[in-house]
């Protein structure tokens, strides 16, 4: 007996901005003719521009935490960048992947002066979206704590008004971000804003229901578009007690713990009229370092499905995927701290890595319209994190509609025979298998979805 598949279309919401890429820290890249300009950047760039939704352009980020800076190091200054891509570099990259720039801003080294000026250099570039500092909410952030002398709230700081008033404090970041609102709408006034709040287990600033209250005059400002949320697949859930950061379950299941954690946050920010921005998400982060083997497995690739079919459904306003183009010339990775190999869109000979190719899948699929899909049948799935027994179903979907209907289906468990409500008019899928993205044949209204796997399916 099939599984069937039922789509809800009279509940249509709208699909967010769902592909985007963050471009952290390791980034280097530069015109015609320049040394970081490698064949295996040059590839990695191409590869980007192919991946966006039908309807929109995919969002591209600059940030990765050396904007801000990171355990007491100056961040990053746009008109002295050092060893970093300078602002033309980086918005010369996302021209050639066709992507809408979001610049984030040097919230914990810089000043609200600094940020006006560099709206102003990047405004004839079409930027008008602003992060305000990259999480800000963090004790590695420097402008955390005001101990380093690059520290905006530093004894010794310039910026006098905000000496001894940390980003710790939630009223005083909230109260220094409005003077970057106001400094950047200064030089853009079509501008709108991200504003940094919490890693995905939603405990910064002490949980988002006292965040969102002491950040309520910043949230309730007209130019503030969203929240930003940061999501490390198994790095957070660290907090919920997952022992083993390979655990395969947790891996392609995992948004069933984080479903509680969004809604939570929904709760908190409906005083507010602000979506949710998840502008760097992956499988794994900095904190799996030596410990994530899987960076190369198919599995990655699902891990990145459950989070973006968790996404759509959740209705997410804005996502970007963290990666690097941290390449050496000789297209070895960077070992930088802050730069793991999965970031990497391509392997080092060229080959789409799994998150690349299930992400890609995805967005073929995207429409305007996401359709809430109910599921009859299937068998379920238990993860354990700490001392919590969760019970997942295998199939994990979600519709979208546009001038045509599409259903995007993760198979965490065994091959399993499904039924859609219509024909099918094509079917791709990419798994644990091949490690590929294949197409997968039909008949009628049913197919056989195989084990540990990611489908596109369209419907006649």
């Amino acid at each position: 007996m099939p599984v069937r598949l039922h789509l809800d279309l009279d509940a249509p919401t709208s699909t967010g901005r769902l592909i985007g890429w963050n471009l952290g820290r390791g980034t280097l890249y530069g015109p015609e003719g320049h040394r970081w300009r490698t064949p295996l950047r040059v590839a990695a760039v191409e590869a980007l521009a192919r991946i966006r939704a039908p309807h929109v352009r995919p969002w591209m980020r600059f940030s990765g935490l050396q904007i801000d800076g990171s355990f007491g190091n100056d961040g990053y200054h746009f008109d002295r960048p050092g060893e970093n891509v300078s602002p033309e570099q980086y918005l010369g990259l996302m021209q050639e992947a066709d992507a809408e720039p979001i610049v984030t801003l040097n919230f914990a080294t810089g000043t609200a002066e600094e940020a006006h000026r560099y709206a102003l250099l990047v405004a004839p570039h079409g930027v008008t979206r602003f992060e305000i500092g990259n999480e800000c909410y963090g004790i590695w952030n420097t402008g955390y704590s005001d101990d380093s002398a690059y520290a905006y709230a530093h004894a010794g700081s310039k910026d006098l008004a905000w000496r001894g008033r940390p980003s710790s404090n939630a009223e005083d970041f909230g109260a220094r971000a409005e003077a970057y609102v106001d400094a950047v709408l200064a030089a853009v006034p079509e501008a709108r804003f991200f504003v940094p709040l919490t890693q995905a287990s939603m405990d910064a600033w002490g949980g988002v229901e006292a965040s969102t209250s002491a950040l309520a005059p910043l949230l309730s400002r007209d130019a503030v578009d969203a929240v930003v949320v940061h999501q490390y697949h198994v790095d957070e859930a660290m907090m919920f007690g997952l022992a083993d950061k390979n655990d395969r379950a947790f891996i392609v299941a995992g948004s069933e713990r984080y479903r509680r954690e969004y809604e939570r946050l929904r709760r908190a920010l409906a005083p507010f009229d602000v979506g949710v921005a998840i502008t760097e998400y992956q499988v794994a982060g900095a904190f799996a370092r030596g410990q994530y083997r899987c960076g190369d497995d198919a599995i990655s690739g699902l891990g990145i499905a459950d989070m973006l079919i968790a996404y759509a459904q959740l209705g997410i306003e804005h996502a970007c995927q963290h990666m690097s183009l941290g390449f050496t010339d000789a297209g070895d990775l960077d070992r930088d701290i802050l730069v793991e190999p999965w970031y990497l869109p391509l392997t080092n000979d060229g080959a789409p890595r799994p998150s690349l190719r299930a992400t890609s899948l995805i967005a073929d699929a995207l429409r305007p319209e996401t359709i809430p899909m109910q599921i009859e049948g299937g068998a379920t799935m238990t993860l354990t994190v700490g001392e919590e027994t969760i019970a997942a179903p295998s199939l994990h979907a979600v519709g979208f509609r546009g001038d045509d209907t599409t259903v995007v289906v993760l198979n965490r468990g065994d091959a399993t025979e499904v039924e859609l409500p219509s024909a099918l008019a094509s079917a791709r899928t990419f798994g644990a298998d091949t490690n590929a993205t294949e197409a997968l044949s039909f008949e009628g209204r049913r197919v056989t979805l195989p084990r540990e796997t990611v489908t596109a399916l369209t419907l006649e």
